[in-house]
């Protein structure tokens, strides 16, 4: 009787700690995305403060769209599940990588030009939203 006790307290435990680890992998996975998208506007939001305030110019812009870039080149592993294919979700995706890449490269030099960097990452955001978020 003992021992069956204490079999059944080993078990209990290790099927708790199983559980707990499996459920913090599951919300891990799922806290991804989430993530990847309030980098997006975070970062969206801050090109867009930077214009208001006159700052389109300079080391601040430089890292703001350094930080689009690296986020933005995380969406597909965000979205798509291992081993998934959704060839335009991922064409949709390198395409906002790809201008923003561009923009990184060649970065606006007035205010002007910020704002049509700002419309021309609001359209690559707009094309996957319309598409997938309806």
């Amino acid at each position: 009787m003992r021992v069956l006790l204490v079999g059944l307290m080993i078990g209990l435990i290790s099927g708790a700690l199983l559980g707990a680890m499996g459920y913090r992998t599951v919300r891990q996975w799922y806290l991804h995305p989430e993530a990847v998208m309030t980098l997006l506007q975070t970062n969206l939001a801050g090109l867009k403060g930077q214009q208001e305030a006159g700052q389109c110019v300079g080391q601040p812009l430089a890292l703001r769209l350094f930080r689009l870039e690296a986020v933005s080149s995380e969406i597909v592993d965000a979205f798509l599940a291992p081993g998934a294919e959704d060839e335009r979700f991922a064409d949709l995706a390198r395409k906002l990588e790809a201008t923003v890449a561009r923009l990184r490269m060649n970065p606006p030099t007035d205010c002007a030009g910020l704002e049509r960097a700002r419309a021309e990452i609001g359209q690559a955001c707009k094309a996957c939203h319309d598409l997938y978020r309806g």
